[in-house]
This record gives C-alpha cells, sequence and structure tokens, in this order.
C-alpha cells in the first residue's frame, strides 16, 4: 500500500502538523518510515492552492492513501484531492480500517462517533487536528512543492466562471426598504403572505437564519453575521426576537419598526417604533389598506 503525506512548511506550526501526521499514521496503523511525505515550501505571498492541488495529485498519483493535517489548508486538501483523482475524500479521521475501507471520525458537534464507509482510491484524509503524537517519527521527504509566483490557471475544480455583479445591483445590500421576516411567522405559507406584502408595500424580503433554516425563504434572503448587511431608510422586522447575530445585520437601517407578539423581545427594545400583536395579521392587514 502506498500511503504520501503532505504537510505546509511555509508555516510556523509545520512541528505541530508532522506531529498530527504520526499520530494519524499511528491510529490507522502505517508505518511513518514507508510513508512517501510532500513538503510545501516557498514564499507564502506565492500561496496558491489550486497549484498546490495540482502538484500534488501529479505526484501522489499512484498513492492508496493521502494523509493530511487537520488544520484548514489539510481540510480542503483533503477533500478537493479526493474529488480531483476520482478518489474519496474526509475529514477529522481518528481510526482507519483499512480491510473494510471504513473511517471513524467525530460527529454532532464531537459528541458522537461515526463511521464512513470510503469509495474509490486515492484514500485523502486529514487528521483530527487535536490528535498529536509526542514521539513524532517522522520520514524523510520524497518530494517537494514549490510556491515560487510561478502560478498556473486555477481551473482544476472550477469548470465556469459566473460573475455576481448583475445579481447584487438591487440586491438586499442596496435595497431602501425591507421586510424581514422571523421564525415567529410559524410556516412557510405565512412567510410567503409576507412576501406578498412587502411586494405591495415596494419593499424587498428579508429573513433571519432559522427561517432560512427551514427552507421558508431562500439563502439569498438572509440578513445577519453570516448573511447580508444592510442599511435600508426603512426595515419592518416581522416576527424577529432581534438576536445579537441579525440585528447586526439591520442596525444601520434608518427607521426599524419591528412586529412581535412578544412585547420583552430584544429586538423590541432595539426598535424605533414597535407593534405589539400577531406579525402575520398585521401584515396581512396592512397589505389591504395599502392596496385601497
Amino acid at each position: 500500500m502506498i500511503v504520501y503525506s503532505i504537510i505546509n512548511s511555509c508555516t510556523q506550526d509545520s512541528a505541530k502538523q508532522e506531529a498530527n501526521i504520526a499520530a494519524l499514521a499511528k491510529a490507522i496503523d502505517v508505518d511513518t518510515g514507508s510513508i512517501r511525505n510532500i513538503r510545501i515550501s516557498g514564499d507564502m505571498h506565492h500561496f496558491d492552492v489550486e497549484y498546490i492541488l495540482k502538484s500534488a495529485a501529479s505526484m501522489c498519483r499512484d498513492a492508496d492513501i493521502i494523509m493530511l493535517p487537520g488544520n484548514d489548508l489539510g481540510n480542503r486538501l483533503a477533500v478537493s484531492l479526493g474529488q480531483v483523482m476520482g478518489g474519496s475524500g474526509i475529514t477529522g479521521v481518528l481510526e482507519m480500517d483499512r480491510t473494510a475501507g471504513t473511517v471513524s471520525r467525530k460527529a454532532y458537534a464531537g459528541n458522537l462517533a461515526a463511521d464512513y464507509e470510503l469509495g474509490s482510491k486515492p484514500w485523502c484524509i486529514s487528521a483530527d487536528w487535536i490528535m498529536e503524537d509526542d514521539t513524532c517519527a517522522h520520514g524523510e521527504t520524497w518530494g517537494e512543492i514549490i510556491c515560487d509566483g510561478n502560478l498556473i490557471d486555477n481551473s482544476i475544480c472550477v469548470d465556469r466562471m459566473i460573475s455576481r455583479a448583475a445579481d447584487s445591483e438591487g440586491g438586499l445590500s442596496d435595497a431602501e426598504f425591507i421586510l424581514a421576516c422571523g421564525q415567529g411567522l410559524k410556516k412557510k405559507a405565512n412567510v410567503e403572505k409576507a412576501v406578498d406584502t412587502a411586494a405591495i408595500l415596494g419593499a424587498q424580503t428579508g429573513a433571519s437564519r432559522p427561517v432560512v433554516m427551514n427552507a421558508w425563504s431562500s439563502l439569498d434572503t438572509l440578513i445577519g453575521v453570516s448573511g447580508s448587511i444592510v442599511k435600508p431608510k426603512v426595515c419592518i422586522t416581522a416576527a424577529v426576537s432581534g438576536a445579537p447575530a441579525f440585528f447586526a445585520g439591520i442596525e444601520k437601517s434608518g427607521v426599524i419598526i419591528a412586529i412581535n407578539s412578544d412585547c420583552s423581545a430584544p429586538i423590541m427594545k432595539k426598535a424605533d417604533m414597535a407593534v405589539v400583536g400577531d406579525a402575520a395579521e398585521i401584515l396581512e392587514e396592512l397589505g389591504k389598506l395599502v392596496e385601497k
């Protein structure tokens, strides 16, 4: 079985990466002396992941297993190499049964361990970053990927480029009037009615994270630190509790009008105007009034 490891020696934690790889090798019962070790070196200012990915795929083309440290780059390469090389990629590996072709890794926020069946080789795996072998028996360097600024066409994982400029025009970040829907609307049908009311009002529709996660609204309507940061002249929030992550997305609004059945909801204290009541019913009546 041919096993490679890839370590980024451009960073200061290269010793920890070696210890992490050594711990993974021990966990999957691989002799560290037989590992073909590849080092990434050179100028960090010319660090190009796509170049590294293509070089690694070429150098490891006969690999059965490619081991990577469980840092950001290692996790990214594990998944990308698995895809590019027609193999299997998985991150955070704790153990491996090479005969069965299965690995164990943490699941459910680390509360459980789960077994995963790997598909085609090479098996590209990154270690759980917590694992570390103090003895760190690491073999000699077999090959090197040098980041020297001779970058290549970044097309190895991209088959087409899409400009998002046109999509951003008139998007939430540019809207002057927004109606933001919250989980308190209780069901998708009420969110859809709120969208209709927004159209009547001439507003664009936004949503809190729970609404998007419940698939009541599309991802491009998400407002907050993980979505759009907006600054409309007027923002109406409908049944939004006002969690900090959401409020950070609307706090630059000119006027915030909050509608919520809970008068003690955080958004009610932060809004310029607070309306206590059932948001779905209030929006429906508001739409009727505007239509008249």
